[in-house]
């Protein structure tokens, strides 16, 4: 039985009927598909590997403590696992919306919270493999580690018998409100020596509090006068695409530049919405939107199957009209962000953030959504997420892995958000929108041109 962490609690509560909190991905691989009940084998297989697939959430009574991870005793790897047959031509349209009909549903909070589907039908003798997992369950490199797990990297690997699994019997109510006093005591000793340490240096502490320019800074990312014409209201429904860059051009472009894959990706993303707010019309002189761009904390590669990020408020510079501009302006943003004073004092926030009793952050986070969804005009335009995915080949049943494609949640007054995962040579952009946003096509192709033009300005230069 394990307890949520501050971050995956409030993921935990911060769902809605129409903001759901799941993360996913693709996998697009080569035919022929295996049967379903080749699929649900090889499943059942793996789950040893994975025992977060096997805990279901449960909620502390009267919210005394965040809730926890326990053993679903009647897990069965049957319901978790589903099939889709799609229409002709079975093209890519056609399983991009498989994909969005899939990432609509609900997870059932009574069970584990992931699933999967087998989506046959594909052009090309091809198929797919679409997983979810709820974000207080894993954030996308924790995801991406589970992906490498439930995959094979080698062609030949054979299917192995299920491991017995022996589930812990359920813990009772009072074990639940026992065990959320004696987490939270401990937590306390341990967040009174994050205290001590940052109190041993008050220099430096009063420095990183006093930094008064970086705390106003940061303040203007979210009060600034500088709105988007992205905002809108998100309902149930939803939309997906993806498109994929060669890698290499990617780090072409990055080793010229003197910079880093991420600030090449968010140029592209720059030239992307350039385009879409250019095509409905938007006045883009002088204009810029600023996005969310999580950062992962994981001091373990990912293997710890629960949210360690942080995250940046970063301005994308669509007034712009040159890619390199585009770069340059990006590269110096990340740069005085990351330069800004307040990581221990963030660290330190976060562990006193472990000590919040449940019951205010549920009710908060109930009274968050509901303001968002009346009030949803925020001053965030868009959510870039990038993640570091395998550089070799995966496969599933002997079937190799063409493209790993990332899915990731809208939010209230954020319609669209943007995942980009890198696989086997290639980064591939996940784009999430909400039903009403019909024109995200117009976003994908500008991403594509984007990075062409950025490769091309590379070259130009020498």
């Amino acid at each position: 039985m394990d307890r949520m962490s501050m971050q995956d609690a409030r993921f935990f509560y911060l769902e809605d009927d129409n903001v759901l909190l799941h993360i996913g991905a693709c996998a697009v691989l080569e035919g022929p598909p295996p049967t379903y009940s080749e699929f649900l084998a090889l499943t059942e297989s793996k789950l040893s590997e994975v025992p977060r697939f096997r805990q279901a959430p449960l909620e502390v009574p009267w919210s005394l403590g965040r809730p926890v991870w326990a053993d679903h005793v009647s897990f069965s790897a049957q319901e978790h696992v589903n099939e889709m047959v799609v229409a002709d031509p079975g093209d890519e349209p056609v399983l991009h919306a498989a994909v969005a009909r899939i990432m609509e549903g609900k997870l059932d909070r009574s069970r584990p919270l992931w699933d999967s589907t087998l989506v046959t039908g594909l052009e090309g003798d091809r198929w797919a493999v679409v997983i979810r997992a709820h974000h207080s369950m894993v954030d996308g490199v924790s995801g991406a580690e589970l992906l490498k797990g439930i995959l094979d990297i080698d062609p030949d690997a054979v299917v192995p018998e299920p491991e017995p699994w022996n589930p812990a019997p359920p813990p009772s109510e009072n074990k639940l409100v026992i065990d959320a006093v004696g987490d939270l005591a401990g937590q306390a000793v341990s967040t009174v020596g994050s205290v001590a340490s940052l109190l041993g240096h008050p220099r430096e502490t009063a420095a990183e509090l006093g930094d008064v320019d970086a705390i106003r800074a940061a303040g203007e990312k979210f009060t600034g006068g500088q709105t988007s014409a992205l905002h809108g209201p998100v309902g149930p429904g939803r939309r997906w695409s993806h498109i994929e860059v060669d890698l290499e051009q990617v780090k072409q472009v990055k080793e010229h530049h003197g910079c880093k894959v991420n600030d090449v990706v968010l140029a592209a993303v720059t030239g992307g919405f350039r385009s879409l707010l250019s095509s409905r019309g938007v006045e883009l002189e002088g204009l810029t939107l600023r996005t969310v761009v999580p950062l992962s904390t994981h001091d373990d590669g990912g293997a710890t199957p629960e949210n360690h990020a942080t995250s940046l408020i970063i301005e994308l510079p669509v007034g712009l009209a040159e890619p390199l501009e585009w770069l340059d302006f990006v590269v110096g943003q990340m740069q005085q962000v990351k330069a800004s004073s307040g990581s221990r004092v963030g660290g330190l926030i976060g562990d006193i953030g472990d000590l919040v009793y449940s019951g205010p952050v549920a009710v908060a986070s109930g009274s968050l959504m509901s303001l968002l969804q009346k009030a949803p005009n925020v001053a965030i335009g868009t959510v870039t997420t990038n993640i570091a995915g395998p550089q070799f080949p995966l496969y599933c049943l002997g079937r190799r892995v063409e493209g790993l494609h990332p899915f990731v949640p809208v939010l209230h007054g954020i319609p669209i958000a943007v995942a980009v995962l890198s696989y086997d040579g290639h980064l591939s952009f996940g784009l999430t929108a909400d039903a009403s946003v019909t024109d995200l096509g117009v976003l994908a192709e500008g991403i594509t041109d984007s990075m062409s033009e950025l490769a091309e300005a590379v070259a130009d230069r020498g």
